[in-house]
């Protein structure tokens, strides 16, 4: 059972990252901007050998806040997929497609991290920007997330 599904999700990734991309149009760069994530959700499921390997599967979720304790301005979410284990130091490399919705706009961020073997960053990590939609279409440039502990990351997003 836990075989197919990973073939499903990695199938839905390879699928996600060879779809057509609209050229960006026209419209103006959006504004540089700073959010706070907090995770409410996280599911693992050990799909290959006990323990890290590849093709574990992650997802997770949780509101966007303005500020660290302020007002809840949308949601997040992320898929990711073990490609690596038992590389230097106990990480994983993991593949991820993560989601930020603030109102009907959302930004689109798809990339590869290394990271402790079975748990969330622990260090800053930067990711491309790749798109999004509303004010967000078309965008590129970088989300920065800087872990503040166990649930709560500050995103940097800067846009070109």
């Amino acid at each position: 059972m836990k075989k197919p599904l990973a073939l499903a999700v990695l199938a839905v990734l390879i699928g996600a990252l060879l779809a057509p991309v609209p050229a960006a149009s026209a419209a103006p760069r959006p504004a540089d901007r700073t959010v706070f994530l907090e995770r409410t959700y996280a599911q693992n499921v050990d799909v290959g050998d006990p323990g890290s390997s590849a093709g574990d599967l992650r997802a997770t979720r949780g509101v966007v806040r303005s500020a660290l304790d302020g007002k809840v301005i949308g949601s997040y979410s992320t898929s990711q997929v073990t490609v690596a284990s038992g590389l230097i130091g106990g990480t994983e490399q993991r593949s991820v497609i993560m989601e930020i919705a603030i109102g009907d706009n959302e930004v689109t961020m798809v990339s590869m991290y290394v990271v402790p073997a079975g748990a969330p960053p622990a260090k800053r990590i930067v990711h491309p920007i790749v798109g999004g939609t509303g004010k967000y279409a078309g965008a590129k440039g970088t989300l920065t997330l800087v872990p503040l502990d166990e649930t709560q990351y500050r995103a940097v997003l800067r846009f070109v």
